[in-house]
């Protein structure tokens, strides 16, 4: 006998090692195989026993998936009671005996080569004295290992419980000990049969846990992406329906009624342990939420920074609000208050200085370069039909965010008299790409002088002469579905090329450098806001159109206040 502990999932064949798994009786009628048998590629026992628990754990939670498709929606418990516990032990046993009696059906290797790979006899009576040595030893020490760990999550899924325990439960290390009772007994019992005992199979026991009523979580989150989709980009609408599908599957699939601040805490405690992009994390990415959350604890993992927690659970309040607004069984916000205050924008990035925009708007880009291929080098060419000539220049004097700017239609530069300006309005239809952040962002702007001398409408007509739909065509859109990422990523580099990149210094800088020209043009704040796209605040956001409901000439005066860059006179 070997010093390796055996598996009962665990078959050899011609020197090569198998797992062999029946398939569980609840979902035997509508799981696709029969069996889960597959080659453990390697013909080493010791390494055999280390690939047979992580693909018996990995096959588990492929049951534990099929079996959350089909079954009727888990609810989330923080404890069980004693009986619910014993109830998990009965189970396991009989699970494990009902296990042992389809190996028997199916046969054992005496010779003659069978449909599937068997154990022989012996080699099977071995493997459950082995796994009975291993369960006595592990649970007198309340230990613990991936295959429990993922076990526990299965059995609790199972038909009669149909509960998921929370991430942290203490509850957790009571089923590990249950389900190692159970498979105490049955190894006994199974070692008896193998010595000609008579031992029947019991019943699963009847366990009745609460179920959920009500409108679930998943079917409201579908109901608030289909209202919201219209209004956002395609990336702003990922971002939320990531950050709540983390937040469903860590808390669980409910009604919504059954929600509390324990969930919101839960889902803030995650995202304050979770590292930047775990997803794609190589000792996290196969893992579940909860379990990711756990590993980065062990492995002392450097957190996502604060700034994109806050971000996540922000985006998660944003779920529970329209839903307290839309659903009478929601009763207050379980992830109110729970995410930090929102910092002071300039916090965040720093405006350009005179000297920074004196550098970005005398490179070659602007004063002459090779190419727009080879816009770091000087020479004779000015890419003056370039989205990358134009868009820094728009937003300089206007305040406007990229996304606003990337996606403009030549349509969108309009005239009211002799007064051109920018109309920022979300499309007509799903076909239409432009979107706005918000109602406030639905704004004209009058365009600046400045941006005229420089030869901006000249540009505009030769656009319309091509009978351009786009005003910057050459602005791709991204893998996220936004043309501003795309951007952001080149403008980066023209700042790194430049000298004026900092952690603090990006194309958003160009906001904050309009608002300083604004407040030291005497320009108030409220016009300002109208022209930024801020809220106004009371009932100014109630009324009027356009920009904070002011006419297109009196925003042009004011606008006209501004000098962002005296610098700047003609440059093409």
């Amino acid at each position: 006998m070997t010093d390796v502990p055996k598996h009962l999932r665990l078959v050899q064949r011609n020197g090569v090692f198998y797992h062999r798994a029946s398939i569980p009786a609840d979902i035997r009628d509508t799981y696709p195989k029969t069996e889960e048998t597959f080659s453990l590629k390697t013909k080493d026992p010791r390494e055999a026993i280390k690939r047979v628990r992580v693909a018996a754990a990995e096959v588990d939670a492929r049951f534990d998936e099929h079996r959350r498709r089909q079954n009727a929606v888990l609810t989330t418990r923080d404890e069980l009671t004693a009986a619910e516990l014993k109830a998990v032990e009965e189970a396991y046993y009989a699970y494990l005996l009902e296990e042992d009696d389809q190996r028997r059906d199916a046969g054992f290797y005496a010779g003659e080569e069978l449909e599937l790979p068997a154990p022989t006899f012996e080699e099977y009576d071995e493997q459950v004295v082995e796994a009975l040595t291993y369960v006595q030893h592990q649970l007198p020490r309340r230990a613990s290992d991936v295959f429990y760990d993922q076990e526990v999550d299965e059995v609790m899924s199972w038909d009669g419980f149909d509960i998921k325990l929370a991430p942290n439960a203490a509850s957790r290390k009571k089923v590990v000990a249950a389900i190692q009772r159970g498979e105490v007994r049955a190894y006994k019992d199974i070692a008896l049969r193998n010595k000609g005992e008579l031992v029947d199979t019991p019943e699963a026991p009847a366990v009745i846990a609460p179920k959920s009523c009500g409108v679930l979580l998943s079917d409201a989150v579908q109901d608030w992406l289909k209202d919201k989709r219209s209004g956002w980009t395609d990336k702003t609408a990922k971002a939320h329906e990531v950050a709540i599908g983390w937040f469903c599957d860590l808390v669980g699939d409910r009604s919504l009624s059954s929600y509390s601040k324990a969930d919101g805490r839960a889902f803030k405690a995650a995202m304050q342990t979770l590292p930047a992009n775990w997803v794609k994390h190589p000792k996290l990415a196969k893992l579940s939420i909860g379990k990711a959350v756990e590993r980065s604890a062990e492995l002392c993992l450097t957190p996502m920074s604060g700034t994109n927690a806050s971000k996540n659970i922000q985006f998660v309040q944003s779920f529970w609000n329209w839903a307290e607004a839309n659903y009478d069984e929601v009763d207050g916000n379980p992830m109110v208050k729970l995410s930090k205050p929102k910092g002071v924008a300039r916090d965040e990035r720093d405006p350009f200085t005179d000297e920074d925009l004196k550098t970005i708007f005398l490179a070659p880009l602007y004063r002459g370069c090779r190419s727009l291929h080879h816009w770091k080098e000087p020479g004779n060419f000015v890419p003056i039909d370039s989205g990358r000539y134009w868009v820094p220049l728009v937003a300089l004097h206007t305040g406007a965010r990229l996304a606003e700017i990337v996606q403009l239609y030549v349509e969108d530069v309009k005239f009211e008299g002799e007064i051109a300006y920018l109309s920022l309005m979300p499309g007509d239809d799903e076909e239409d790409d432009r979107r706005v952040k918000n109602a406030n962002a639905r704004r004209n702007i009058p365009i600046h002088s400045q941006l005229v001398s420089a030869g901006f409408l000249e540009f505009v007509q030769r656009a319309k002469t091509a009978n351009q739909k786009r005003l910057f065509p050459d602005i791709e859109k991204a893998a996220d579905g936004t043309y501003s990422s795309t951007f952001s990523k080149w403008f980066g580099n023209f700042l790194k090329a430049c000298g004026v990149k900092t952690k603090k210094k990006s194309f958003h800088s160009f906001r904050h450098t309009f608002e300083d020209a604004c407040r030291a043009g005497g320009v108030p704040l409220e016009y300002v806001n109208a022209i930024q796209g801020h809220a106004q605040g009371g009932e100014a956001d109630r009324y009027g159109s356009g920009a904070g409901g002011y006419p297109i000439s009196l925003l042009k005066e004011r606008i006209e206040q501004v000098r962002p860059c005296a610098c700047i006179l003609r440059l093409a």
